[in-house]
């Protein structure tokens, strides 16, 4: 987890798990993880991203 000080240098060829949670009371929660991998010039998804929302229920 990165805080208010810097932890390191983020390099090309570094991995990382991407995690967002969204809780909503009464409702329930989302969460998605995608791994990225960090290039020279950015960096690219490990997965293909979920970029639709899938209602259950």
């Amino acid at each position: 987890r990165y805080g208010e000080s810097v932890m390191g240098t983020v390099e090309a060829g570094n991995t990382f798990t991407l995690e967002l949670y969204v809780t909503t009371k009464g409702y329930g929660q989302v969460s998605l993880e995608e791994d990225v991998l960090v290039t020279k010039s950015g960096c690219e998804f490990l997965s293909n991203p979920q970029k639709r929302l899938i209602c259950i229920g």
